[in-house]
């Protein structure tokens, strides 16, 4: 494993004030992209879904609730199975269904990206919604990557070694956790 060099204060200092530069010029950006995303304008949804901080997966419920309690996890969790949920958000590809389309890109844009996931399955993908009264507007997606810093996965990117990772989640009780 490779860590980082050693160096004197003053050279760590240095190092640390460039960096934080970068950081603050980093954050700024974010911001600004925070403002953008929270004026991009709604899609009134016209079907009933589920609003509030919640997981979704196309999973039964009966193979939810056993990985939810071994997890630890209280969110609530939901299953969108026998729903168009998944369908309708993307984040199920099977072109049986409707045509391929993830992180807003069709199945031959996927292909010549030559990127190993969305071509088929389940994907991952974070949806925001906004209810006002008995209206539902979805407001926003994002897809692959995108979904890392919703999740919380970045910030161990602060931490000395990094994620030491490929970035895909892990269960804390399996694979190395």
């Amino acid at each position: 494993m490779d860590v980082p060099r050693v160096v004197s204060r003053e050279d760590w200092l240095v190092n640390r004030r460039e960096l934080l530069t970068a950081e603050r010029d980093a954050a700024k950006e974010r911001m600004a992209l925070s403002a953008e995303r929270a004026a991009l304008p709604m899609v009134k949804t016209d079907k009933e879904y589920d609003t509030t901080m919640a997981l979704v997966s196309r999973a039964p419920l009966a193979k939810i609730e056993p990985f939810q309690a071994r997890m630890g996890w209280t969110v609530p969790w939901y299953s969108s199975y026998g729903s168009d949920f998944n369908d309708d958000f993307h984040v199920t590809l099977d072109e049986t269904i409707t045509p391929i389309e993830y992180d807003y890109r069709d199945k031959a844009t996927l292909l010549a990206a030559d990127e190993p996931y969305c071509i088929a399955g389940e994907q991952d993908g974070l949806g925001v919604f906004l209810t006002d009264g008995e209206s539902v507007y979805h407001t926003y997606s994002t897809f692959a990557d995108g979904t890392g810093l919703p999740h919380g996965t970045m910030m161990y990117d602060l931490i000395p070694l990094g994620r030491q990772d490929d970035g895909v989640l892990r269960h804390h009780d399996r694979c190395g956790g």
